[in-house]
């Protein structure tokens, strides 16, 4: 297991998705997120929504999945890649789903 530190919280790697179990996540995950969301930008997160789940389905096998110390599988998961000849991940957030906190 693979342990990251990012804004004082403990971030565990999940184990992989297939196709199937991704794309039901991603439709429980907007089904819950959508109506937390203000009417205005509800709309722009479902116009959004669709291609970042295209593109992350794209890359499926290449995605590490980290979720957060609670291991809430209604939360927000964070998805790392590596960009061809990255020696450092990129990490890919849905910013609809973060909250931000000042410190």
């Amino acid at each position: 297991m693979t342990l990251l530190r990012v804004a004082s919280c403990t971030i565990k790697e999940q184990p992989a998705f297939d196709k199937k179990q991704f794309v039901t996540f991603m439709k429980r995950y907007i089904k819950a997120l959508t109506p937390k969301l203000e009417p205005e930008k509800q709309e722009l997160f479902k116009k959004n929504i669709e291609a970042a789940t295209k593109f992350l389905l794209s890359k499926l096998s290449d995605l590490q999945f980290f979720v957060g110390e609670s291991m809430h599988d209604d939360g927000v998961l964070v998805f790392a890649y590596y960009k061809e000849g990255a020696t450092d991940p990129t990490f890919i957030y849905f910013a609809y789903g973060l909250k931000e906190v000042k410190c």
